[in-house]
């Protein structure tokens, strides 16, 4: 059975495109913990800016009430919302 880190390196080698930590990342990680994200989601939210990419998918609903009270460039989705949204739009 994979741990984690095999996990991790066979969805990084799916990726298109690989985020690294960076001071910018990092610094926009630190502010979105001070408006209330736990850091581990900071993370993956300042990430997800730094890639350009429209949605950002969790099954998280914390993550998901409190990503929503901030302005963000992306939205943060449900993945089952986000397929609702798609079968919607077509």
């Amino acid at each position: 059975m994979p741990d984690r880190r095999d996990e991790i390196t066979l969805c990084e080698g799916r990726a298109e495109r690989s985020i690294s930590l960076d001071d910018g990342v990092n610094a926009r990680a630190k502010q979105l913990t001070r408006q209330g994200i736990p850091a581990m989601d900071s993370v993956h939210l300042a990430c997800a800016e730094a890639a350009g990419v429209d949605v950002l998918l969790t099954c998280d609903d914390v993550f998901l009430r409190r990503a929503r009270r901030l302005r963000l460039a992306l939205r943060v989705l449900n993945p089952v919302a986000y397929l609702q949204e798609v079968i919607r739009n077509g």
